[in-house]
């Protein structure tokens, strides 16, 4: 089965799914993530489209509605350490983003945690209040159908206002009442020891938090941390090889870019949406290396990208590789692998999904090995033959201020192309 025309569609993706990040001052993608689900979160765009399912580690932008279904809990993360806990058929609207964020309630039971280094504003609208909550707090806010409000503050501090004015300062174990059209009620004190199972899955979610809650590696540089780099710390270790600073999954058996799915969003391209906490900021933060002594390892950047990976199009699959920091393909020398266009992609490294659940957002994504790869393709390894026609495909949206990967040695063609969203 290799004929020539099977060799004219396998081609070289640059920048088929995010691969290079943004260049210095260009304006990045505003969005939160999902950083908990249960498996009952759903989302619907400001578009009015339909409402999907949104998985650990989604991208949660500005105008989005969020719902939990009954039963249900999810975790939603924004920039500035600021935390947004749902449960049990909850409704809320992202109005805006940080670093001035507003969210709007419609029903059900919310907790929001603000970190001790948490800067700007944040504002939880309800049907009878606004209520402000600072920095260093955990509230509970608390919906029903006709809009009638309760804010309950673990710690910290909260301040509740309604039309009719008169602002109520909530301390840390006070509660308040709010019925549309009304006054607030004055500031009770309510008994810790009774606790619902939202309280204790909140409580263990801040414990966790908290656990991952430490500074990352000064030789960083890191001013503000980016989102989901708390996750780090509980499921790996900062490293040093050859002087430069690394972090190291705890999971042996771990591989960049394999579990998960991609989720085109306008503005961006395809991005990568990965199963594990930790795969949000390893993905889009930073570049992976795969080292002999030490197995993968993770360096972090700075700017935004919706992925760090090189792919190629075979037929009617995708397959795709992390890129290093010099925008290559991870490839360990001696070991099996595949060349295109003069680059080398390693079997251990790469992975693979049929067009169509690309496109779609499928999870079904493959690891490619020697038998699985020559089952599907009916092809060898080494597919570096000068006959390949390999063409440079930029599926990044445009304008976005990134800039093109480098490959000049046997690309002759440069296009751009828009897919489908999801």
């Amino acid at each position: 089965m290799r004929s020539h025309s099977i060799l004219a569609k396998l081609l070289l993706v640059l920048g088929i799914i995010g691969l290079t990040p943004q260049q210095s001052g260009a304006q990045a993608l505003l969005h939160a993530r999902v950083s908990y689900d249960a498996g009952g979160t759903m989302v619907k765009g400001a578009d009015g489209g339909e409402w999907s399912h949104a998985t650990v580690n989604s991208l949660i932008l500005p105008g989005d509605t969020l719902w939990v279904d009954q039963g249900g809990t999810s975790e939603i993360e924004f920039s500035g350490g600021i935390f947004l806990r749902m449960a049990d058929g909850s409704k809320a609207e992202v109005v805006a983003l940080p670093p001035s964020a507003t969210l709007r309630g419609w029903n059900g039971s919310f907790f929001v945690q603000r970190l001790e280094r948490s800067t700007g504003a944040f504002l939880f609208q309800t049907p009878a209040a606004a209520v402000e909550i600072e920095a260093g707090s955990s509230v509970r806010v608390d919906i029903i159908e006709n809009g009638a409000t309760a804010v309950t503050v673990r710690w910290g501090r909260a301040t509740v206002r309604t039309d009719l004015g008169g602002a109520i300062i909530v301390q840390s174990g006070h509660r308040i009442w709010v019925d549309p059209g009304l006054l607030p009620s004055e500031a009770k004190p309510f008994d810790r020891t009774k606790d619902d199972d939202f309280d204790v899955w909140s409580r263990e979610r801040a414990t966790l938090l908290g656990m991952g809650n430490q500074p990352p590696p000064p030789s960083l540089n890191i001013e503000q941390q980016p989102l989901g780099m708390a996750a780090l710390a509980r499921n790996g270790d900062w490293i040093q090889v050859d002087d430069e600073t690394y972090w190291q999954p705890a999971d042996a058996d771990y591989v960049p870019y394999r579990a998960g799915h991609w989720s085109y969003l306008p503005g961006s391209g395809n991005v990568w949406v990965g199963d594990y906490s930790y795969s949000y900021v390893t993905s889009h933060h930073g570049y992976w290396s795969h080292d002999p002594r030490h197995g993968w390892l993770w360096s972090y950047h700075g700017a935004w990208s919706p992925a760090h990976v090189a792919a190629v199009r075979y037929g009617d699959y995708y397959v795709w590789t992390p890129i290093n920091r010099y925008s290559h393909p991870v490839y360990a020398y001696g070991g099996l692998g595949f060349s295109v266009g003069g680059l080398s992609f390693g079997l251990y490294a790469s992975s693979y999904v049929h067009h169509d659940s690309l496109y779609f957002g499928s999870h079904y994504v493959y690891g490619t090995h020697h038998t699985g790869f020559q089952a599907y393709h009916g092809y060898p390894y080494n597919a570096g033959h000068n006959n390949v026609d390999v063409t440079i495909w930029n599926i990044n949206a445009p304008g976005q201020g990134r800039t093109r990967v480098p490959y000049n040695d046997t690309l002759q063609r440069v296009r751009d192309y828009s897919p489908r969203r999801a």
